[in-house]
């Protein structure tokens, strides 16, 4: 098959979108389909996916908002390719400025097109310095309308495509996983303490997040746990891997909770990197309530560690309580931390929740995934055509 998939944020941006996209282009090129790839530019050395994968960037601007985000111009580009290299389906990852590209290139091509939304329109206007209520009630509907022009829609998990039937959204869709690199985020208990070494967290219980530093991430509670963590176990670790705004706002935090000698910044690590530090940690933990999957959660349950999150959106579909980690209401920093002082204090416990966690994460090998993939891609070429 040839594939051509647009988007709107892409490497060299760090994030689930981009490692999702990126894998299973990889993957479908892999196993012999062509794969054309159409995002914003960004001054970069491009990555190198495979002989079949292609990447091709359109001139754009930065927003001026703390995501990373490129809106590209609205020139007609992505028709004109598409006319030179005739793919058999567009997948589409966006509503945005790439989104409408793929939306005009299937119309004037007449090319099946489908898409998957990765995000909950609305978990996002806290960024918006006005009407945030207003601003998510008319990007959700957006996103219904946009959604509905496509002959089919995924999603990472079955609450994105609940949200938006509210909003008016009626086309055939079922959630499907991202996939995870199960071969780079793996178990390696035999060098944990080394790892934690490399870390500078040599003999010490730790506790990991990675992410984006942003608002909707609220790693303040997290903070607030370990805060109260301390009291029991003065020596537990956080690693906070990662960049972004919330930055200045969360080292503020520490300060005033005393936790100086027990919260690291990494920085932004490598997908090799993250998975060492994930096999270096006793417990993730994640508060967000705006996940529509958290792929960072499941590379650590991949890693073969348990999970402390949030009883909200997706998270639930992929932690299971009491069997992979643990989920806590919204905010309830105070249960958080009882539950990682649990994991903690109790590493047989910690090492059943996460080998449970690894079997899981299996599920959503890139291979598996790619699978249920071409099969979705050749259903929909063949409805599409008549056959």
């Amino acid at each position: 098959m040839k594939i051509a998939i647009f988007a709107d944020t892409f490497y060299p941006h760090l994030g689930g979108v981009e490692d999702s996209i990126a894998l299973m282009a990889s993957s479908l090129g892999a196993r012999g389909h062509r794969v054309d790839i159409y995002v914003p530019h960004i001054p970069t050395e491009e990555i190198d996916l495979g002989e079949n994968v292609f990447i091709h960037r359109f001139p754009s601007l930065r927003l001026p908002i703390s995501i990373p985000a490129r809106l590209a111009y609205p020139t007609g580009k992505g028709w004109r390719l598409l006319r030179e290299n005739r793919p058999d389906i567009i997948h589409t990852h966006t509503i945005a400025s790439m989104g409408l590209e793929s939306l005009l290139a299937a119309r004037l091509l007449k090319l099946p097109m489908i898409g998957t939304n990765h995000s909950i329109v609305s978990e996002f206007t806290c960024y918006s310095p006005f009407a945030p209520k207003l601003l998510g009630s008319i990007g959700s509907r957006y996103d219904a309308w946009f959604y509905n022009r496509g002959e089919h829609l995924t999603a990472p998990s079955q609450t994105v495509l609940t949200e938006m039937t509210k909003h008016g959204f009626g086309k055939s869709s079922h959630p499907i996983s991202n996939p995870i690199d199960t071969e780079t985020f793996k178990p390696n208990f035999e060098a944990k303490e080394k790892l934690k070494e490399f870390f500078g967290l040599a003999g010490r219980p730790v506790v990991s997040f990675a992410g984006r530093f942003a608002l909707e991430k609220r790693v303040e509670i997290i903070l607030r746990a370990i805060a109260l963590v301390k009291e029991e176990i003065p020596n537990v670790a956080l690693a906070l891997a990662g960049h972004g705004a919330e930055e200045s706002k969360w080292r503020k935090l520490i300060s005033e909770l005393g936790l100086e000698d027990n919260v690291v910044f990494v920085g932004t690590l490598s997908k090799p990197e993250l998975a060492k530090l994930f096999q270096s940690s006793d417990v993730f933990a994640i508060a967000s309530p705006a996940e529509t999957q958290s792929m960072v959660a499941l590379q650590a349950m991949a890693c073969g560690i348990p999970v402390v999150g949030v009883n909200a959106r997706a998270l639930p579909e992929y932690v299971s309580e009491g069997e992979t980690g643990y989920l806590v209401p919204v905010d309830d920093y105070e249960l958080m931390a009882e539950r990682i002082k649990n994991l903690l204090k109790n590493p047989e416990l910690g090492l059943q929740l996460g080998l449970a966690g690894r079997l899981v994460a299996l599920r959503y090998s890139p291979q598996a995934i790619c699978e249920q993939w071409e099969e979705i891609y050749q259903e929909v070429i063949n409805k599409y055509h008549g056959q």
